[in-house]
């Protein structure tokens, strides 16, 4: 299947920047060193990746990683 890429300047979400990359979850997963089951909940918004895996992420997909739709939580100390 040929990979469909959508424009850097497009906010997109993980599952979609991890299709438009050509990659299948289990494959993404296994090369970002984590669970499946981590990257989908990545994907849902259930858990937030931290920010060096949110930049493997990005350069995995080749996207900046402004234009992925990531779930943050901020904590204040």
């Amino acid at each position: 299947m040929q990979a469909y890429r959508t424009p850097d300047n497009l906010k997109v979400t993980p599952a979609a920047a991890r299709v438009s990359a050509g990659l299948t979850q289990e494959e993404a997963a296994g090369r970002l060193r984590i669970a499946k089951s981590t990257l989908i909940d990545w994907e849902l918004g259930r858990r937030s990746p931290t920010v060096t895996q949110a930049v493997e992420m990005s350069t995995l997909y080749g996207r900046p990683l402004n234009s992925i739709r990531l779930a943050f939580t901020v904590t204040f100390l």
